[in-house]
């Protein structure tokens, strides 16, 4: 980066007499020593964690909520290897894994910096500024996909759903309980009932940790990625990608009784159904869902600003191992055919960048553009990959990326990619 960017901008910092207020439950450990000295040890013992517990949930609440929360009002600088916050703190800026901006109600807008412990908020002008200084950092919804962290699938179904579901679990150890009430008793009219029945009333409490054990699996949380190109969910190794062609609007999510979501995002797509997003809401800043909201709706927008038509040789050859084999001449300045000029390396880039573009068109552009192995165009490359939130085309440009790929490389990845939007464009016909 060239140069260094400088914006006025207030930090958001936590007051430390509501965080001291917080911390108030520990004054209870006095009573408890005294209580303890006094030859009460036990009790006291077990009262112990109590303090500790309410005083970490009431600075977490506090911390998150951030009353009165107090300002240092100066300038952001964004330098090659740090940036200066308002309040002089220095933060390097391999340290910064993600931002965010949001607009607020009064036209100015919050900038949420993620990467520390505590992340960082500013607070800037208008959302225009806050999208510049993320650009400055290269965190832009343009430049990188973002991660959020989601509620199980479970807490998309209705409670009926998972009251059935429950029930259906506990059904084994229930049989298995009944079972052995009825063979107990009557244990002494042969001998081998007794062993029966302890056998059966063993597997029954053993049976009752299944729905336990299911439940917490079950429940571990989705990890959701917004990139140019989409949102991928992933939960227990189950992938799945929404692409934004199919996004009509996005919804905010509002608490519903029963289904146990919170609150998070609803993409409503081209067939009419919703993509439900809920939100496990564990960060220490508020407004995930906002967040959320608008990394989309940025994302949307600059795949709309941007979506030209691909050039026409770069999806012209429906096979996987001509196109790559078109590409690679392509990327060495060969004409694509004898009625076409050279293709230049920068209409590829502009291919390569579009986030409108088919994603085959994209990594087909990499592969042209990796050809003469040039490490900026590498690097092009890999900052293009950082942005999708696909697994398959996030592969393919990895692997045009990647001086180690050969041939049968690419078109392996280049017809995963090709195989993907064939899929996407069947479920929109069916929609």
């Amino acid at each position: 980066m060239a140069g260094k960017t400088e914006l006025e901008a207030s930090r958001v910092l936590r007051n430390r007499w509501m965080l001291a207020l917080g911390a108030t439950p520990l004054l209870l450990y006095v009573p408890l020593v005294a209580y303890g000295l006094s030859g009460h040890g036990g009790p006291a013992i077990l009262l112990a964690l109590h303090p500790l517990f309410l005083t970490l949930v009431w600075l977490f609440a506090i911390a998150k909520k951030n009353p009165r929360a107090r300002l240092a009002q100066g300038v952001v600088r964004v330098e090659e290897h740090t940036v200066t916050m308002p309040d002089g703190e220095v933060v390097q800026r391999s340290k910064l894994s993600q931002g965010f901006v949001r607009k607020k109600a009064d036209g100015a807008a919050s900038v949420t910096l993620f990467g520390p412990r505590v992340p960082i908020e500013l607070s800037v002008a208008s959302e225009a500024v806050g999208r510049e200084l993320l650009a400055s950092l290269e965190l832009d919804a343009t430049q990188q996909a973002a991660s959020f962290l989601g509620q199980s699938r479970l807490a998309t179904k209705a409670a009926t759903t998972r009251v059935l579901g429950a029930a259906a679990l506990w059904l084994p150890a229930t049989a298995l309980l009944l079972a052995s009430l009825l063979v107990l008793p009557h244990r002494g009219a042969g001998s081998s009932a007794g062993m029966i029945g302890l056998g059966l009333l063993f597997a029954g409490i053993a049976s009752m940790l299944l729905p336990l054990v299911v439940y917490a699996v079950a429940a571990r949380p989705t990890r959701i990625s917004v990139g140019v190109d989409g949102v991928e969910t992933l939960w227990l190794g189950r992938r799945r990608f929404v692409p934004f062609s199919r996004v009509e609007r996005v919804e905010m999510l509002t608490p519903e009784l029963g289904a146990k979501v919170s609150r998070g995002v609803a993409l409503v797509l081209d067939d009419g159904t919703r993509e439900l997003l809920p939100l496990s809401l564990t960060s220490l800043v508020e407004g995930e869902a906002e967040r959320l909201a608008a990394r989309i709706e940025q994302a949307l927008a600059a795949r709309r600003s941007t979506a030209v038509p691909p050039a026409a040789l770069l999806s012209s050859v429906d096979d996987a191992r001509a196109r790559v084999a078109l590409l690679l001449r392509i990327g060495s300045g060969a004409s694509a055919g004898p009625r076409s000029g050279a293709t230049s390396p920068e209409a590829l880039a502009n291919v390569l960048e579009d986030a409108g573009a088919p994603a085959a068109a994209r990594a087909s552009a990499a592969i042209a553009l990796a050809t003469e192995g040039d490490p900026e165009r590498r690097e092009q490359i890999l900052r293009a990959a950082r942005q999708v939130a696909s697994p398959r085309l996030r592969f393919a440009l990895e692997c045009a990326a990647s001086p180690d790929s050969d041939e049968a490389a690419l078109v392996e990845a280049l017809a995963s990619v090709a195989e993907e939007e064939r899929a996407g464009a069947r479920g929109q016909r069916r929609g």
